[in-house]
């Protein structure tokens, strides 16, 4: 495997791992009834996280025009 390929699957791995741990450590001794609020607080809680951290996806368009390069080929 590449170095590339090494980060990417470390990119990918260790978010997903901190979200593991994070839901375990917050169910632990909790009550089963209470685990789907539990769950579904800790989802929009992570899901907020990420909304701020990534900027909003654009279009390549978008960016072309940003750039200052022509719609067509002159």
């Amino acid at each position: 495997m590449s170095s590339l390929g090494i980060g990417v699957a470390l990119a990918a791995a260790i978010p997903a791992l901190a979200v593991v741990v994070v839901s375990l450590i917050a169910l632990r001794g909790t009550a089963p009834a209470q685990r789907p609020e539990i769950i579904r607080a800790l989802a929009e809680l992570i899901g907020a996280a990420r909304r701020e951290r990534r900027p909003p996806r654009r279009g390549r368009a978008a960016d072309a025009v940003e750039a200052g390069v022509p719609d067509e080929p002159s």
